[in-house]
């Protein structure tokens, strides 16, 4: 995890995840983050 470019998104949704259960209020499903960081819903 030191070397990805999303580290800290990584981190912030780890810790997310094992806090509340969730990240970014989403406990389900496939995301995808853009540029900024923000995660979304993936759309195949």
């Amino acid at each position: 995890m030191q070397f990805e470019r999303a580290r800290h998104l990584l981190r912030r949704a780890t810790v997310s995840w094992l806090a509340n259960g969730s990240v970014d209020g989403m406990a389900q499903g496939e995301f995808y983050a853009n540029a900024a960081g923000t995660l979304g819903p993936l759309q195949v």
